[in-house]
């Protein structure tokens, strides 16, 4: 969470476009930045896990055999409505990447007000652009915005969790086991098409300076007992 927050900062200043893959060390629930700790309580299942809150918004986390991934974006030239388009974007990428591995996701094209917007975990929610397979949430994500630049993160439910053992994965919904070393390279092939900014990536591991500074935001906030608690 403080390296997302260190990378829209440097796209906010001027530096180029970053997208980034990562998975947790260990099972962890991200709160949705509006939510309540106090709704932790009502899902027994991930009381075990460790806990933080997020910078965007949406239902909670489990962060157990998923793949997060983020894109931070600058949001010159970018009108609200690009901005809004730009969970399809991805989306659509992710989709035509699965489909590479006989995986065949599909907007969901139902609005989080008729699928129980009010549910604890985000993969219960629904919003017209997630990704549906087999009647399940397999991908769904959220948006944070300053003047400058946009950071948009979100999760690939692979599988299912025993922390949330009410939300099947791809795995347990079309029966394959997608090898993330082969499928994220297709993502990024197709994020490098449909997103101009990507289109000259390289790759690069997080520089010295920026967990530096990541450092200092996850003392700030993200391990702040104020940060987590600033909703009870």
């Amino acid at each position: 969470m403080a390296i997302d927050q260190v990378l829209l900062e440097s796209v906010a200043d001027g530096q180029p476009a970053v997208l980034r893959f990562y998975q947790w060390a260990e099972p962890s629930l991200s709160l949705g930045y509006f939510q309540r700790v106090s709704e932790r309580s009502a899902h027994e299942p991930s009381q075990p896990c460790k806990l933080v809150r997020r910078v965007t918004g949406g239902g909670a986390l489990v962060h157990d055999y998923e793949l997060t991934y983020s894109l931070s974006l600058p949001t010159l030239g970018r009108t609200a409505a690009a901005l809004q388009d730009l969970y399809t974007v991805v989306h659509r990428c992710f989709a035509a990447a699965l489909q590479q591995f006989g995986v065949a996701p599909v907007m969901s094209a139902i609005a989080a007000k008729t699928q129980g917007a009010d549910y604890f975990l985000c993969f219960q929610r629904r919003t017209e652009v997630d990704l549906v397979l087999a009647g399940y949430k397999i991908l769904g994500s959220a948006q944070r915005r300053t003047k400058t630049a946009v950071l948009q993160h979100g999760g690939l439910l692979l599988r299912s969790s025993s922390y949330a053992p009410e939300l099947p994965g791809v795995l347990e919904l079309s029966g394959v086991e997608v090898p993330l070393p082969a499928l994220l390279p297709v993502v990024i092939a197709e994020l490098t098409r449909e997103v101009d900014e990507l289109s000259a990536w390289e790759r690069s591991e997080v520089a010295t300076a920026e967990l530096e500074r990541s450092a200092w935001w996850e003392q700030e906030r993200f391990a702040s007992p104020h940060w987590l608690t600033r909703r009870t």
